[in-house]
């Protein structure tokens, strides 16, 4: 018989607190753009979905929320809080549980009878325990940290940490490592592909727009050559979108008969970066450049963009107000959900793009890449995740051609690029209204059916947006 001292492993109830807070900070520790940590309010609504108890109002009865539950896994050791206001990330060990809960996930997915499938992750053995609403513990975001806050490091994933974190997940025990599971997932249709390519029929390249290289800034002129002596594969052309970014090469064997060798087909990763001086960003906020083009980036079928900002001196010396900038940078990562990164000179813009194009070659190396058309992977969007054996991207050509700024526009697309000239109207904002009223006279028939002034300003009130069907104008 076992005494009751010793250690039991913990999983969490499927559905529960503690699942989905766990598995929330497992995946976003997998996307190599996370910054290493989220806030609670991050949190709470990034898990929500994930949990049957709401994060913010407790059940009828009780005073507990989804969020108490925080307070034991911090006890237990599987999250760290660290600074004030707080900030929650995974341990290693919380790592490793995140790590069995998500792979038990992808291997149960659809059942036979439709598209949910129940789940049990509660008592896989009488040894593992569960968290009862005994050990429930309020926390605040302005609570002293329980831990020293961490030295600032890169987001670039460490081989000596998966290694770790590997052998740690070969010793537990076999209940839990075969613990079966089931999801409830809602699967996307996979188009059918035009062409696949396979692991190691590859490479991984940079591509940076011509225009950056020979642009007027005298470090731009020295970007490309500074990359290749860090060993990155770089190609410069002409994009239509963006000032970097990445595709995949086909490798093709080279055929002596032939006087021009031939080009392998290429698709585009996920992943676009606008690179920005402070002093152009500021000059963008002030010309309305930077709505455009942060509008062209939400709609150009990749869904990772990034805004790299190099900073030029003291922002309190530009022509716009310090506190108006820093609202411009909040808002592209808050409203219009854009990664933004921070490097202190041109090296440190060399540094950063070597260490993702170096995370991005050995990330891709063991997937299998699918062309689709680019209306496909607009529909795909946010669907598909980083750990995916199978990725479905665009291909170069179609990319581009499809970003130039001179194609004809939609009626529906011309409405848009007006709605986001008008102040408070973000990319995101213009696109909700415009998919209920796709150009100006539907939008002004809607109003003239309106019986009072009431009723037109709530009009656009009931317009959701967004993946977690936020209202536009709340």
């Amino acid at each position: 018989r076992r005494s009751n001292s010793q250690s039991r492993e913990y999983v969490p109830a499927y559905r529960s607190g503690p699942y989905a807070l766990i598995l929330t900070l497992y995946r976003h520790h997998q996307d190599p753009l996370f910054k290493g940590y989220m806030t609670k309010t991050e949190l709470s609504q990034s898990a929500q979905p994930l949990a049957d108890k709401s994060f913010t109002k407790p059940n009828p009865g009780s005073h507990y929320t989804a969020w108490s539950s925080c307070g034991t896994l911090l006890k237990k050791g599987f999250i760290q809080r660290t600074s004030s206001p707080a900030r929650y990330s995974l341990t290693a060990t919380g790592i490793v549980l995140g790590e069995q809960l998500n792979r038990a996930e992808e291997s149960h997915g659809v059942n036979q009878e439709g598209n949910e499938a129940a789940v049990d992750l509660v008592m896989i053995d009488p040894t593992v325990s569960t968290l009862s609403s005994k050990e429930n513990v309020d926390l605040d975001d302005h609570d002293p940290p329980l831990v020293k806050p961490p030295r600032p490091a890169t987001n670039a994933p460490s081989n000596h940490k998966k290694n770790a974190t590997s052998a740690e997940i070969k010793h537990l025990p076999s209940n839990l490592q075969s613990a079966p599971v089931s999801v409830s997932t809602s699967q996307y249709s996979t188009p059918c592909p035009e062409f696949s390519l396979q692991p190691g029929t590859f490479d991984i390249i940079l591509c940076c727009d011509n225009r950056e290289f020979f642009g007027s800034k005298s470090n731009s002129k020295t970007l490309l050559p500074d990359l290749m002596k860090s060993g990155v594969q770089c190609d410069l052309r002409l994009l239509h979108v963006g000032d970097l970014l990445w595709i995949a090469r086909e490798r093709v064997a080279p055929n002596i008969d032939r006087f021009v060798a031939k080009q392998g087909r290429e698709l585009v990763l996920n992943y676009v970066i606008e690179r920005k001086r402070m002093d152009d960003l500021v000059s963008s906020i002030t010309n309305g450049r930077m709505k455009e083009q942060k509008f062209r980036l939400k709609h150009c079928g990749l869904s990772e963009a990034i805004i790299l900002i190099e900073e030029y001196g003291p922002i309190q010396n530009f022509s716009l107000p310090e506190e108006r900038i820093k609202q411009s940078i909040v808002n592209s990562q808050i409203i219009d959900g854009f990664k933004v990164r921070f490097c202190s000179g041109p090296s440190a813009v060399v540094t950063y793009l070597s260490t993702m194009t170096r995370f991005l070659q050995q990330h891709y190396s063991t997937k299998t890449l699918h062309a689709v058309p680019i209306d496909a992977a607009k529909e795909m969007k946010g669907q598909q995740h980083i750990q995916n054996k199978e990725q479905f991207l665009i291909q170069f050509h179609d990319f581009n051609q499809a970003s130039m700024k001179h194609k004809d526009l939609t009626v529906k697309e011309m409405f848009g690029r007006q709605l986001i000239q008008v102040p408070g109207i973000s990319a995101e904002r213009a696109r909700a209204i415009t998919n209920v009223y796709p150009t100006l006279s539907t939008l002004l028939e809607a109003y003239e059916k309106c019986k009072d002034s009431k009723e037109k300003e709530k009009l656009l009130a009931g317009i959701k947006t967004g993946k977690k069907e936020r209202f536009v104008f709340l």
